[in-house]
C-alpha cells in the first residue's frame, strides 16, 4: 500500500493527504496479529455504540455484534 501513493503518481494520477480524526482507522495491517488488534478495536467501538444507546453488555469481552449495514 506504501508504493501505491507513487506508483498513482508516476501513472499521472492525483495523490493528496486526508487527516484521520482516530489514528486506529489508518493503522496498516500487515500480519493477522495486526488484523486481530484492528478487529478488536472496530468490535469494541460498536459496542460502546450500543452501551451507549442503552443496550446492557453482560460480557463486552464475549459479545460479538456485527456491524449493521
Amino acid at each position: 500500500m506504501t508504493d501505491a501513493a507513487a506508483l498513482l503518481r508516476k501513472l499521472g494520477g492525483r495523490v493528496g493527504v486526508v487527516r484521520a480524526k482516530n489514528p486506529d482507522e489508518t493503522q496498516g495491517i500487515n500480519t493477522r496479529v495486526d488484523l486481530a488488534r484492528a478487529e478488536a478495536i472496530y468490535r469494541q467501538r460498536i459496542l460502546e455504540h450500543w452501551m451507549r444507546e442503552g443496550v446492557t453488555i453482560v460480557d463486552p469481552a464475549s459479545t460479538y455484534i456485527d456491524p449493521m449495514r
